[in-house]
């Protein structure tokens, strides 16, 4: 009796470690490719930022009294953000991002919805209008184009800040003041 008592309880014990030990098994999968969804989604908000900054010294540098509107037309098609669209596919991929990275990557497409309005106000203009509306928006698209970049490096710091507490969760306590 002892014998099947204990047989018994030890199939019960299987049969529930069974899909406990799949669940783990599915979670450990599902963080592995959350973890590289985000490394790739950091890789794309880097870029990003690098190419914002670079193209608002471009606009800064550019003068718009002695140009043409030819090189006003190509600098627009320059300095158009092309590298949001690989930003925005990747935020979509995940479904479960922390606050700390969704409040910054808002943000940031919030910043872009107004860049790409100013851009697409001196891009549709015709020659002769180009030049008025390049010298009316050239300083905003410095700015915008200035904080896009920032707001693209806040998020990737910030998905880096939790990549780094998930592998030390000691920093996380001293990110939040102590609290564990």
């Amino acid at each position: 009796a002892w014998v099947q008592a204990i047989g018994t309880v030890m199939a019960i014990l299987v049969a529930a470690g069974i899909p406990a030990l799949q669940e783990r098994k599915r979670a450990s999968e599902r963080r592995r490719r959350l973890s590289i969804a985000t490394l790739r989604l950091r890789s794309h908000l880097e870029a990003l930022g690098a190419a914002t900054i670079e193209r608002a010294a471009n606009v800064r540098g550019f003068k718009v009294e002695t140009s043409t509107s030819n090189q006003i037309s190509s600098l627009m098609h320059q300095i158009f953000l092309w590298e949001i669209q690989p930003v925005e596919q990747k935020v979509d991929a995940i479904h479960d991002l922390d606050p700390r990275v969704t409040k910054p990557i808002i943000d940031l497409l919030q910043e872009f919805d107004q860049y790409s309005i100013m851009h697409g106000r001196v891009s549709s203009a015709t020659e002769t209008e180009m030049h008025i509306a390049m010298s009316a928006v050239k300083s905003s698209l410095v700015l915008r184009l200035e904080r896009i970049g920032q707001l693209a490096f806040k998020a990737s710091n910030a998905i880096r800040l939790i990549e780094e507490e998930a592998l030390y969760p000691d920093i996380r306590a001293r990110n939040l003041g102590g609290r564990p």
